[in-house]
């Protein structure tokens, strides 16, 4: 069981994101974030009840960094 500092800080800084989270970030459209998952950019782990994508925190930042566009730093982005 977490307590509430704990969920506190997982949510300033996830280890992965959602597809959702990273199309924010990245400013891109959730199907350019699935197409980018499919063609190897940027790999998906899968969560294991619901089959979601997840993104590692730091492969999205450092994307963000060769991209140049995000709209967090990728201090932020980093646990």
């Amino acid at each position: 069981m977490k307590t509430s500092a704990n969920k506190s800080q997982n949510t300033r800084h996830p280890q992965y994101l959602s597809v959702k989270e990273v199309a924010e970030l990245l400013n891109k459209c959730s199907s350019t974030i699935r197409a980018w998952d499919k063609n190897g950019v940027l790999k998906a782990r899968r969560q294991p009840n619901t089959n979601y994508r997840l993104y590692e925190a730091s492969a999205v930042a450092q994307l963000a960094a060769t991209l140049g566009q995000t709209k967090k730093s990728k201090r932020e982005l980093l646990p």
